[in-house]
């Protein structure tokens, strides 16, 4: 597992930003547009797309189908929401 998958899987606010105002379909139609997403349960630098092919790259260039993210998150609330565009800018 990676460190992404592992922080992904564990489902714990790493973040100190504020909750994102994006549902998972509207972040994953954005990412499949090549937008990079994230959401409050990833770390400040965490963020997926989604590639031509379809399947979801993560910022360490690991790559999942989403029926793979989605498996790790079977019996987890909290994922359908929280989503938003990820801020390149480096927070101070």
């Amino acid at each position: 597992m990676t460190r992404t998958e592992r922080n992904l899987h564990t489902g714990t606010h790493m973040k100190n930003a504020t909750t994102g105002t994006l549902t998972y379909s509207e972040a994953y139609a954005l990412a499949q547009k090549g937008a990079k997403i994230t959401h409050h349960f990833m770390a400040v630098n965490e963020w997926m797309t989604v590639l031509p092919n379809g399947r979801i790259c993560f910022e360490d260039g690991c790559e999942q189908t989403v029926v793979e993210f989605w498996a790790l998150r079977r019996n987890q609330t909290g994922w359908t929401d929280g989503w938003s565009v990820f801020n390149e800018t480096p927070q101070e």
